[in-house]
């Protein structure tokens, strides 16, 4: 089963995040640090903000203005990613088409190393 060795290590977070974010195989010969995709992501939006707003108190109420929608974003996205990871992580522990009766990922997993029907099956 080396090809699933193999699948296994050519997964990373970035790719998978990359792909359900966007429906595409990220091609990026390296993953940017957090501290780039932030200065990446907030430089252009701070160059306009100082050319809008010369002035530095306005420019401090726009920002807080901006800082506080982004956070409502950030709040809503993250309990939306919290509960789709917690019914992926649900679905990879607890069903399976494949598994006969209805039988859990679980229970499967505890047959197999109990040796059900006398048939001892390691796990590697």
């Amino acid at each position: 089963m080396d090809y699933i060795n193999d699948a296994f290590e050519r997964v990373n977070l970035y790719q998978i995040s990359h792909y359900l974010l966007y429906g595409a195989e990220c091609k990026a010969d390296r993953v940017p640090s957090y501290r780039d995709t932030l200065k990446n992501g907030c430089d252009p939006i701070y160059k306009r903000l100082d050319v809008l707003y010369p002035d530095i108190t306005e420019r401090d109420i726009a920002l807080a203005d901006l800082s506080q929608a982004l956070a409502a974003y950030e709040s809503v996205y993250m309990e939306l990613g919290m509960k789709a990871g917690a019914r992926l992580m649900h679905q990879l522990l607890f069903t399976d088409d494949r598994l006969p009766d209805n039988k859990t990922v679980m229970q499967e997993i505890r047959d197999l190393h109990a040796g059900i029907d006398g048939n001892s099956v390691g796990l590697k």
